[in-house]
């Protein structure tokens, strides 16, 4: 009787080691690079608008983005921008992103609002 000889072992994937830490490191540094980036949701006259922004990113460019995009020609003093989370107080135009609330998730919802035009106080005539 003879012995049986098997063939040796052959391990494909030895080959391919040489492109997975190329495939991780391109992976890292797609994560690096978004992560400072900020998904905002801005729910805007009847419409949604969805940027991805720097965190250091001021409110203020942020709404001029927002008003581009809508294809709004006024002037950004007459809006404002508020957080869904947190005081219901217009955010500033130099604020940044990055510090409101919720930005450490990288999700942001705010809304935009026409400001109310006030004209002063209405006098009232005089009866004579």
């Amino acid at each position: 009787m003879s012995k049986s000889k098997s063939s040796p072992h052959v391990n494909c994937a030895s080959s391919s080691r040489s492109l997975s830490p190329q495939r991780d490191r391109s992976r890292l540094s797609t994560i690096q690079r978004s992560s400072h980036l900020v998904e905002i949701t801005i729910h805007a006259l009847e419409q949604i608008v969805h940027l991805r922004t720097p965190k250091d990113t001021t409110v203020g460019k942020v709404m001029e983005s927002c008003l581009k995009t809508l294809g709004v020609t006024d002037s950004r003093e007459l809006f404002s921008l508020r957080s869904k989370l947190g005081p219901l107080a217009e955010l500033s135009f130099d604020q940044q992103i990055g510090d409101l609330l919720g930005s450490e998730k990288r999700l942001l919802e705010l809304n935009l609002f026409k400001k109310r035009v006030t004209t002063g106080p209405k006098r009232r005539r005089s009866e004579s």
